[in-house]
């Protein structure tokens, strides 16, 4: 139920961030709470938490590089996306020059720069399911025929809802670790806890030295902190 669940989630995280509602909220809530996980390691004074966040920003940029190429390859017209591109690498690579209230400004801030990251993630997806389309297809439903659609329908559109098949494609994509705790009203059992499920699920597709935390809530996606 709802209620044992808020109790379990006061009790076993330190607060929450609250996300836009728009139906992007999975593709901010990540990003961000990758970003900002970054800037922590960075900022934590330790030279070997300070190497390790250089090395993971060196490791994300030059994946998000190599994707950009992958995209052009599968037909996305390079001028067209360049400028979302070209804004999300900037992020990431100035992402030490951030603190914590300036990176949380970039990201409300109203049609700013956080919707070319947000779309930009949404391309990622995409372009990660239709370079491996046979593993993808069994999570269609009658009304699409083919990954093609489904990511010109589903996927790539501002405002469309996030679902298992995104989160697998761009977590594994990226190299990212999450863990979603599902406060979704089904029965809670005191002993176990929220139910929650880490993406990517094989440990080999993980890269990131962190994870982020997420919430979801029926149609939406939070951040919690441990």
């Amino acid at each position: 139920g709802f209620l044992p669940g808020i109790d379990f989630l006061s009790k076993n995280y330190q607060s929450m961030r609250s996300v836009k509602r728009d139906g992007n909220c999975f593709y901010r809530a990540l990003l961000f709470g990758y970003l900002e996980n970054l800037l922590v390691l960075r900022n934590s004074g330790d030279s070997a938490s300070m190497e390790l966040a250089e090395k993971e920003r060196t490791r994300l940029i030059g994946t998000v590089k190599e994707c950009f190429t992958q995209l052009v390859e599968l037909g996305y017209p390079e001028f067209t996306i360049e400028v979302f591109y070209e804004e999300f690498l900037e992020v990431v690579q100035g992402i030490f020059d951030q603190t914590f209230d300036s990176l949380f400004h970039l990201f409300s801030s109203e049609s700013g720069s956080a919707e070319y990251y947000t779309w930009f993630m949404r391309l990622l997806t995409a372009g990660f399911m239709r370079r491996d389309p046979q593993r993808f297809i069994p999570f269609l439903d009658d009304s699409h025929m083919d990954i093609e659609s489904f990511c010109k329908s589903e996927v790539e559109p501002m405002g469309k809802e996030c679902d298992q098949p995104q989160i697998i494609a761009l977590t594994e994509y990226l190299g990212m670790s999450i863990e979603i705790a599902y406060l979704d009203g089904r029965a809670f059992n005191e002993s176990e806890g929220l139910n929650s499920v880490i993406f990517p699920d094989e440990i080999s597709k993980i890269v990131s030295p962190f994870k982020v935390h997420l919430l979801y809530r029926p149609g939406h996606y939070d951040i919690l902190y441990k």
